[in-house]
């Protein structure tokens, strides 16, 4: 196996004794972006669930935009479709396509058939961007705060003193990983109030690390 460089350049003066308090405060921010991808996140969903949830009684209310006017009895069109289960909110899409030898129906004319006691409401079309956290569609500043969360991961990383358990190689590859940038954040050195642990020669290479992160990314990627 080729061995990749064990650490990039090291840094010309001693490492700023600050970093461990810049990963608190990335983690502060993990905690943050989690709490809010839960509290505030889509599940990408379908038509058959649908019909599931309002069959089993979880749906009190569906909102649609979009789609054929009423009227149409011919035509194409997409209609954006959302209700929430409990604390949980979904979203699908309902492709109407009256007309020619295949129909399918106004989603409004589904619900119905399913349970006609189930409200559905007409929404305005929303356009907006999609970010996805956690497998859940989040609002554009949720997504904004991963990439921060990333980027001072990789900060710390280049500029801090020798990581433990892996080294800089290492973990970068890790952080391709689902939670590899939180992993680094909260292992890779001393926080406030934790102990000092010396780093051990016998860490993790930057080329197991890429065969790990390959073999990990393969398996999950696999499991959809």
């Amino acid at each position: 196996m080729i061995s990749a460089p064990t650490e990039f350049l090291p840094p010309t003066r001693a490492a700023w004794r600050g970093w461990a308090a810049v990963r608190t405060a990335l983690l502060v921010l993990t905690a943050v972006t989690v709490l809010a991808a839960l509290a505030l996140g889509v599940r990408e969903s379908t038509v058959a669930d649908l019909e599931g949830a309002v069959l089993a009684g979880r749906v009190s209310s569906v909102q649609v935009s979009g789609g054929l006017p009423p009227d149409a009895t011919r035509g194409e069109a997409t209609q954006q479709v959302s209700w929430r289960e409990g604390r949980q909110r979904h979203r699908t899409e309902n492709r109407q396509v009256l007309g020619g030898t295949s129909t399918a129906p106004d989603v409004r004319v589904l619900v119905a058939s399913w349970d006609r006691s189930v409200p559905v409401e007409t929404v305005p079309e929303h356009f907006g961007s999609t970010w996805t956290v956690l497998g859940l569609g989040v609002p554009p500043w949720v997504g904004v705060l991963t990439l921060v969360q990333g980027f001072g991961g990789l900060v710390v990383l280049v500029n801090a003193a020798p990581p433990w358990r892996a080294t800089r190689w290492a973990w970068f590859w890790l952080f391709s990983l689902p939670f590899g940038v939180t992993a680094f954040l909260l292992l890779s050195g001393p926080l406030p109030g934790r102990p000092t642990e010396r780093t051990s020669s016998r860490r993790l290479r930057g080329g197991w690390a890429f065969v790990l992160s390959m073999v990990v990314l393969g398996g999950v990627r696999g499991s959809f």
